[in-house]
């Protein structure tokens, strides 16, 4: 069966029924793929606007995808044009309870614990439904009213018992009110008929899981109920390729690949391995993926650059048999990503690029689906990019596993001597292309303009480099992260940075400067804002002839100034590989799903996110 995400590069919005692609966003939903369920949902209600159901599922997408303001936003608005079901009710309240848990301003957590409470309140008393009920009995516990938990968890309980459902949510609702009424035994007893239930689902089970660890935390039972639902593997993947011909300190050589296969496939079973993220060079990737896709499991794929320089260095050189296994898994993965679709140029900084941005993928997914992923590293202990990757994802996420190819090799050549090798004699030249003259460096880059500025008086214009410029300058002077270069031309700002956490935290600095102006006071029009954008990739870095300066080229500059004219003033948005690296190591930021979207002058469709510090509700 195909993977969601190929049927949807194969579906047609405009001519696909609207069942079809409301089944189509509901299985990547469950799936656990909540950022294409959402750009699923949005094609989808350009067919069909204002369509409610294709509106509840995007606002469920958004929530899992950790976007709950955004949610809330859209909710509230179908709220108050008369869209009271229990459906869009209880996802409002639930968007609201996700605020709450993210929020470190106590003020705001009481706000929208208290907005969570009342939403799933009124569905229930408006439609006597066990979802709203359920879950207002839990807000209860969790706001410390456990009376008022008992009263509506006996009224949910009588309703249950009243039905005759034998599907999974009936048998995880009544286990979930056995919970909160003290009823452990019992309680455990139906999560387990739950999660045996032939159609129970990833993004299900992630959902229960996460609010019966909750209650059982607030019952004071949680090791009870830790051990009782399985947690689906989110697997990181990395290792060594199969050895250049000739290299004489053996680390993968091509004899020890069926040792290496078992290692993995062992691995994968004892971390009940279902999601995979991983690049796809000859060696450790390539058996990783082909162990993952025989467990049917889903795999996407990174590549570092584009495809044609990718085989050619990390695939022709150990024979036409690893070509053909990765055309062959290429055609069975769930997604390929490509880190950046430019040549490769020799440019081996690429290579970390790209491990970071899947490390940044796997934990997105993680966060999904309540769920801290792994890393299986195929590597020999010593520096390089898988060693660099590991011990990143260990001091950041803990969870590492190793499979050490030095030690497999010992215990093979203790008893045998080396194979003749079946690979080429000798090392096939790699053409990396002509690199321009022009260092190449990976940067984080930020574009900014200022919304109004086109309206304003010709006399307004000093007023204007007095107040909005110097006090740019002045931010850059005060944050004591200076840029590696930076422009103005009028109301536009261009910044490179060095590190992409100088780089969000300068953006929302600016940002918040500006939303705190009073710019009457300074003699200019108070509708003045900023636009402000993102982007991380490899750019140029070169002596600019104009500015007798070093300045930086190259399409990932492009990009990043394509995305500023789509952001909303008083708001930053990023590209994906942003949200990726933030993802792992960069605490005090976060960020929004905001969807996939064209950006201008035909630039193409890229997804885009919202970038905010972490624990502030904007």
């Amino acid at each position: 069966m195909p993977s969601t995400r190929k049927t949807w590069k194969r579906t047609d919005p405009e001519s696909a029924s609207r069942k079809d692609l409301i089944a189509l966003a509901c299985k990547a939903l469950q799936e656990g793929d909540s950022l294409l369920a959402y750009d699923i949902t949005q094609k989808a209600l350009d067919v069909n606007p204002g369509d409610v159901e294709l509106r509840q599922i995007a606002a469920s997408a958004l929530i899992n995808a950790g976007c709950p303001m955004r949610a809330v936003n859209d909710l509230e608005t179908m709220v108050d044009k008369g869209h009271t079901d229990e459906e869009t009710l209880g996802l409002l309240a639930s968007a609201c309870k996700d605020i709450r848990e993210n929020s470190t301003d106590p003020e705001q957590q009481d706000i929208y614990g208290r907005k969570a409470l009342a939403q799933y309140k009124r569905g229930f008393e408006k439609s006597g439904g066990t979802y709203t009920g359920i879950n207002a009995a839990a807000m209860h516990l969790f706001l410390g009213e456990k009376v008022k938990a008992d009263s509506v968890g006996r009224d949910v309980l009588s309703i249950l018992q009243a039905q005759s459902g034998n599907d999974y949510w009936h048998a995880a609702t009544l286990a979930e009110t056995h919970l909160i009424l003290g009823d452990l035994a019992e309680a455990v007893r139906l999560y387990r008929e739950a999660i045996a239930h032939k159609d129970a689902r990833p993004a299900w089970l992630a959902t229960t899981r996460k609010q019966a660890l909750q209650l059982a935390e607030a019952q004071g039972c949680l090791p009870v109920l830790e051990s009782v639902f399985p947690v689906p593997g989110i697997v990181l993947s990395t290792g060594h390729m199969i050895d250049q011909p000739g290299r004489t300190d053996e680390r993968f050589p091509p004899d020890i690949e069926p040792l290496v296969r078992d290692a993995i496939d062992q691995a994968l079973e004892e971390l009940n391995a279902r999601y995979g993220f991983v690049s796809a060079a000859c060696g450790s990737d390539l058996i990783f993926i082909e162990a993952m896709l025989a467990r049917n499991a889903e795999v996407h794929v990174f590549l570092p650059f584009a495809r044609e320089d990718f085989l050619e260095t990390s695939l022709h050189y150990a024979g036409p048999q690893w070509v053909k296994r990765f055309d062959t898994a290429m055609d069975q993965v769930a997604h390929v990503h490509y880190c950046t679709s430019e040549h490769y140029l020799g440019y081996d900084e690429l290579f970390n690029l790209c491990n970071d941005i899947a490390a940044g993928f796997t934990v997105m997914r993680g966060q999904s689906l309540n769920v801290t992923p792994s890393l299986l590293a195929i590597w020999d202990g010593k520096a390089g990019v898988a060693g660099r990757l590991a011990d990143h994802w260990e001091r950041e996420i803990g969870n590492l596993h190793q499979i050490d190819t030095s030690k497999i090799l010992t215990r093979l050549r203790t008893n045998t001597s080396p194979p003749a090798s079946s690979l080429p004699t000798t090392v096939p030249t790699i053409d990396p292309g002509t690199l321009p003259n022009a260092v190449r460096e990976i940067k984080a880059l930020i574009f900014a303009d200022v919304t109004g500025f086109s309206k304003l008086r010709d006399e307004d214009n000093p007023l204007f480099v007095d107040s909005f410029l110097l006090g740019v300058a002045q931010l850059i002077e005060k944050s004591g992260r200076q840029p590696a270069f930076h422009n103005t031309w009028g109301d536009g700002l261009f910044f490179v940075y060095d590190q992409i956490g100088e780089a969000v935290q300068f953006a929302l600095d600016l940002r918040d400067w500006m939303n705190r102006q009073d710019w009457t006071a300074h003699g200019l029009p108070s509708h003045l804002n900023i636009r402000i954008s993102m982007h991380v990739g490899p750019v140029y870095a070169k002596e600019d002839p104009v500015l007798g300066r070093t300045n930086y080229f190259g399409s990932h500059v492009a990009r990043a100034a394509r995305i500023e004219p789509i952001t909303l003033p008083g708001q930053v948005y990023a590209s994906e590989n942003v949200a990726a690296l933030l993802s792992v190591g960069h605490k005090g930021f976060d960020f929004e799903y905001v969807g996939e979207m064209d950006l201008p002058k035909k630039y193409g469709s890229f997804p885009i996110y919202l970038l905010h510090r972490e624990g502030v509700v904007d």
